[in-house]
Parts: structure tokens; sequence; C-alpha cells
């Protein structure tokens, strides 16, 4: 591969991966959740800090939630 076409292809996935890598922009209204998935997530947030963690892992493939989103949900 040729220098040429080398350096553009690593900056777009240099870029790729920040992007991926970043937070969500604000947290989810657990008053008033704007999907079905953020009212279930809410409602394992509610159930405490580990019942959210799991949710989020056993979810992550199909929906890949944020767990910082919903953490100021949890009921201490």
């Amino acid at each position: 591969m040729s220098k040429r076409k080398f350096i553009p292809i690593l900056a777009a996935t240099a870029l790729s991966a920040v992007l991926h890598a970043s937070p969500s922009a604000a947290a989810v209204d657990c008053d008033a959740p704007a999907s079905f998935i953020d009212a279930k997530a809410c409602d394992a947030a509610r159930q405490g800090l580990e019942a959210l963690r799991r949710f989020v892992w056993r979810t992550r493939m199909i929906y890949a939630l944020y767990l910082p989103d919903y953490v100021h949900a949890v009921r201490r």
C-alpha cells in the first residue's frame, strides 16, 4: 500500500475510534423516558446500581446503552 493511501485511511480509522468512544451528550430523563428501552433501563436503575449494570451488560450488543446516562436514577 502506498503512503498516499495509507495516511488518509489511518486518519479515518483514528477519527472513527474517537467518535465511537466518546460519551453521549446528555443523561436520559427517567421521569419521561423517550423510548421503550430507556424506560426499561430506568426501571433497572431504580432497582439499584448492580441491576442497572447487569441490564446494560446483558443488552450491550443490542442497544449499546451508556451506563452513566442512567446512573442519576439509581436509588441508594
